[in-house]
């Protein structure tokens, strides 16, 4: 059981398909022999796009589940990882406790309200109240993917390596991850959940939303899989033509769904 009061009205354990989960570890998804060449972008999913919204924020029961509900139940009540890294592969990366986890997704929210006494004479009190945050609270998700050549297969692959939702920091004035998820770790379990689906008559999860792209987003940044600047490849305009490029080629498949 999760804490009390972390999800909506209704509970999201009532949409798990609890037959098709199964609980993966933490490990590399690609053995590295096979990375040919690659490269790695951070993708920006707004939820002040309304399509994107209506599909990963829509609030409703079981089919219109928001995705950050789905998020906090793996992580409260089927104990999976968060990270304070976008590289939760990484050998010296550590999983977040469930403490540090709820004190994250908590809030303290403070009013002055209007109460009466004994006298019916008006008075002001503050009021405290902690609450979770909520799918509302959400700004964005940020994915981290890797687009790489399978020397094996001789094909380009995509593969989603962390996922985000970024909130706003009131003290810091700033929209930033609130945590990180390893998506392969996650896949399965966004598989379990069905979306809704405004295109076709076709089922979908959310596994099926983040792998195919039902999705509006942005190309935030992007760099070399092996950690190389292109200037260790190219010089001048050359550089830039090539990041450009990639943006160009990963923006033209997103359009696939959503013309701009």
């Amino acid at each position: 059981m999760g804490p009390q009061g972390y999800a909506m009205e209704f509970s999201v354990k009532n949409c798990f398909d609890s037959s098709a989960y199964r609980k993966v570890p933490v490990t590399k998804t690609l053995r590295p022999n096979y990375l040919l060449r690659g490269q790695r972008i951070w993708r920006t999913i707004s939820l002040e796009n309304a399509n994107n919204r209506q599909i990963l924020n829509s609030g409703g029961k079981c089919a219109q589940l928001g995705l950050f509900e789905i998020i906090k139940f793996g992580l409260l009540e089927k104990k999976l990882h968060a990270f304070n890294t976008d590289d939760p592969a990484a050998k010296n990366a550590l999983p977040l406790k469930e403490s540090d986890i709820i004190k994250l997704l908590k809030y303290t929210n403070t009013d002055t309200i209007t109460v009466f006494d004994a006298n019916g004479d008006e008075k002001k009190e503050i009021n405290i109240s902690n609450n979770y945050l909520l799918g509302k609270d959400i700004k964005s998700f940020l994915l981290k993917e890797d687009w790489v050549m399978n020397s094996h297969s001789g094909k380009q692959e995509k593969y989603i390596v962390a996922l985000a939702p970024l909130v706003y920091d009131s003290k810091t004035e700033t929209v930033g991850p609130l945590f990180w998820l390893y998506y392969p770790e996650w896949e399965g379990f966004l598989a379990c959940f069905e979306a809704k689906n405004y295109y076709s008559q076709e089922k979908i999860s959310f596994k099926d939303i983040l792998n195919y792209k039902y999705f509006i987003s942005k190309i935030d940044k992007s760099s070399n899989i092996f950690d190389r600047d292109f200037k260790t490849e190219n010089r001048g305009e050359n550089n830039i033509q090539k990041d450009e490029g990639l943006k160009e080629q990963l923006q033209t498949n997103e359009s696939d769904h959503f013309p701009y």
